[in-house]
């Protein structure tokens, strides 16, 4: 079975199935996006996901004959938001655990924007 896990928890520990060791440093943001596929379970295959840039388009696999689908991760989180009503909400409390300094600001900058909008 081909797995696809998206975490867009900011806090808590460790949530994916591939250890922490072995998704690169690089790769270790608050939000992660990785992909096993079921005829090479040892391989991990992870997205860069940083707080401050659009999520990824990632490649979703299906049968091994098939090819993979390409899922703009990005996209199904604005529809779901839109289409759930939360672009309604108003936010007025940062999330916890606080975020690192720099994301704290450019969310920030993002709520000014979105309230002149």
């Amino acid at each position: 079975m081909n797995l696809v896990e998206i975490d867009l928890i900011v806090g808590g520990g460790w949530a994916m199935s591939a250890p922490e060791w072995a998704v690169p440093a690089a790769y270790r943001y608050p939000y992660r996006v990785c992909v096993r596929r079921a005829d090479d379970l040892l391989r991990v295959v992870c997205y860069k996901a940083p707080l401050q840039e659009r999520l990824p388009v990632i490649r979703i696999p299906l049968r091994p004959d098939d090819a993979d689908v390409r899922l703009d991760v990005q996209k199904l989180i604005d529809t779901a938001w839109q289409s759930g009503g939360y672009d309604r909400l108003t936010h007025t409390r940062f999330p916890l655990p606080p975020l690192n300094d720099e994301d704290a600001e450019w969310i920030r900058a993002r709520l000014r924007e979105y309230r002149r909008a």
